[in-house]
């Protein structure tokens, strides 16, 4: 029928005819780009990153934002980029710094606080968020020590974590430790006064918890190149309120509590983990938080601070920052990330990288994979923190002046564990000793915090660890005008809101590179901390020691992360005899760095390097870091 209509058509007729066809056609593509157009700048489902192709990323490490920094809002995307034809472009920089300006990619549009109004409070000037309740009264306590003797141990384990996630992240209600006393597990629930219900068998909480679990998400545990579901499994958890099951437990679960099957990752039929994670950006990204992600090896980390990231809708991802095939995916997640507001918990794949990769986004790391019940010390909220005290500034003498400090105070689960285990040593208080803490503990550490404030000496002081709130390269964050800016902004929201309150007046920076830091970026702190007495650098850098703004000091530590005793003997026994050589004739500053892991885990160690240095000279007099910040500035000053 159409072809013998279409052949007694006349010429003019079917000229006109094809014209019809292509007008609609026209309007067709038009309508088609211009719905695409708005469903990218409207952020879609799969939360996908477009890059042009005349202007494709490079795979080197990222280490500026440019445009980003200073223009996101808390919601990701300020609204005059939203509507910018350039907004999902990856610019490269300049090529001799072999690395990725990130340029203004579309970060997306997730609201932190969204579907979780009523359970948990973050602020714009809070960096890690509280849960809204306060931990019950009475909480049920799993003894981590009986999971481990199970034959399918890290798959339980795995499981009761995600419970725990789920559960507390309404109330806390769960709390999972080894039920050793040695180790001091239980500490932190007494000074919450929190009685136990031991559980003697796990399972039967997922009965009690049953109308708080929408049903199990399955991980696909074929073999490594599918471990990384376990990840994605817990990003999955925690938007949909789903336990993490093995399928070595699965027909035990639904034998026992029927519960549906909400994802089984097996049928995806992942190859390997750069699937894995881009169908978990694909499909997750813009119904989890935009302000933390955790990094988690799935391989061998099952428990630890997954409860956290489940509670608070976080994305869990474990990437390379220095592999190219890595970086395409950690790019995608970090473009999401409000520079200045946000973090990366947990740990990454190499240390140095990653801080670097964080860093050039705005985004500071806390070491935290080992942390154990973060969803329960979140919720104590309510703890009153007291600032700690202003030292007393001794009488500026021609003296050799020594500081002894404690590292590592940026590390979450040190202060949970370590940290105790070294507190509660004898020795603690007969002499000053300076203690690296970390910020992040007035977020979702009360209680830990509040203990150590409780118990420290007149010799105890506390300072803040790298650097500032959590831990990045000041050198790899601002390296242009706007990142700048942002950097700035942040330091007064780290010194506002966290050094204030906790009255901690220096900050140890690490810089990873020697000569790192400039002194642009020390006047930067300076300008925007105006509440220390200055930093220290953990590297060497040029000049020694600086004052900016006349009371700001920016010096280097003699003794940067010594492990041995030898080390800081050494730097004692020459700086004495530059004391000597000089007659006596000024004052001599000393700042020594002990790390906690090894033989200065011990304080008689410390006590050790005091009678060393004494008895070298009768002129040495040993002060806490924050007196030694006020003295060699008065003498800076002269």
């Amino acid at each position: 029928m159409f072809k013998d209509f279409f052949s007694n058509l006349t010429a003019q007729k079917k000229n006109i005819l094809f014209l019809v066809v292509e007008v609609v056609v026209v309007l067709a593509i038009v309508i088609g780009a211009t719905l695409g157009v708005f469903f990218s700048a409207n952020g879609d489902d799969s939360g996908k990153v477009v890059s042009s192709s005349s202007s494709t990323a490079s795979t080197g490490s990222i280490s500026s934002l440019d445009g980003l920094n200073s223009d996101l809002t808390s919601d990701g995307l300020s609204s005059t980029e939203s509507s910018s034809t350039d907004s999902n472009i990856l610019t490269p920089v300049s090529s001799d710094s072999n690395v990725t300006d990130p340029g203004t990619t579309d970060p997306g549009t997730t609201d932190p606080n969204s579907g979780l109004e009523n359970v948990m409070t973050w602020s714009d000037n809070q960096f890690l968020p509280n849960l809204a309740n306060e931990p019950a009264a009475v909480m049920d306590y799993i003894d981590q020590s009986a999971i481990a003797k199970a034959k399918y141990a890290n798959e339980e384990l795995l499981m009761f974590t995600s419970l725990k996630g789920i559960v507390n992240r309404s109330k806390p209600r769960i709390y999972t430790a080894d039920t050793d006393p040695a180790k001091g597990y239980n500490t932190w629930l007494e000074k919450l006064k929190i009685k136990l219900n031991k559980v003697s068998d796990p399972y039967t909480l997922i009965k009690k918890y049953r109308s708080e679990i929408k049903g199990i998400v399955i991980y696909d545990d074929t073999d490594k190149r599918t471990f990384s579901t376990i990840n994605l499994a817990t990003t999955i958890a925690g938007v949909e309120n789903a336990i993490i099951v093995s399928p070595k437990l699965v027909s035990t679960v639904q034998k026992k509590f029927n519960l549906p099957v909400i994802k089984d990752l097996r049928k995806e039929k992942f190859k390997d983990k750069w699937e894995i994670y881009n169908y978990q950006f694909e499909h997750y990204a813009n119904k989890t938080t935009n302000r933390v992600i955790v990094g988690l090896n799935p391989e061998t980390m099952f428990g630890q601070i997954r409860d956290y990231a489940i509670a608070i809708k976080a994305n869990v991802i474990y990437l390379d920052p220095a592999a190219n095939k890595d970086i395409e995916i950690l790019d995608k997640f970090f473009l999401r990330m409000p520079a200045g507001k946000s973090s990366y918990l947990g740990w990454w794949t190499q240390e140095n990288d990653g801080v670097n990769y964080g860093s050039a986004f705005g985004v500071v790391t806390i070491a935290s994979d080992w942390c154990s019940n973060a969803s329960v010390y979140a919720g104590a909220k309510s703890i009153n923190i007291t600032p700690q005290a202003v030292s007393k500034k001794p009488k500026l003498e021609n003296k050799i002046y020594v500081s002894l400090i404690m590292a590592d105070g940026d590390n979450l689960q040190y202060m949970e564990g370590k940290l105790r285990e070294i507190w509660i040593q004898p020795e603690r208080g007969d002499f000053p000793l300076t203690w690296t803490m970390s910020p992040p503990m007035l977020d979702i550490y009360k209680p830990i915090l509040n203990y150590y404030n409780k118990t420290k000496t007149a010799n105890d002081t506390f300072v803040s660890g790298p650097s500032a709130y959590g831990y990045f390269y000041p050198k790899y964050w601002a390296r242009t005008e706007d990142s700048t800016k942002n950097f700035a902004e942040f330091l007064r929201r780290s010194d506002d809101n966290y050094m204030k309150k906790l009255g901690f007046r220096s900050i140890t920076v690490w810089n990873w590179e020697s000569g790192a830091m400039g002194t642009n970026l020390m006047k930067v702190y300076a300008d925007n901390m105006p509440s220390l007495y200055g930093i220290s650098q953990q590297e060497n850098m040029n000049p020694a020691a600086t004052l900016f703004n006349k009371d700001f000091l920016v010096m280097k530590l003699d003794g940067s992360y010594c492990g041995e005793i030898y080390q800081m003997e050494q730097i004692i026994a020459g700086k004495i005899d530059e004391y000597n050589k000089a007659k006596g004739s000024k004052p001599v500053f000393v700042t020594l760095q002990g790390v906690p892991w090894g033989i200065f885990g011990k304080l008689s160690s410390y006590e050790g390097i005091i009678d060393y240095a004494e008895s070298l000279s009768g002129d040495v007099e040993f002060i806490n870091l924050d007196q030694l910040y006020q003295l060699k500035t008065e003498y800076m000053s002269k």
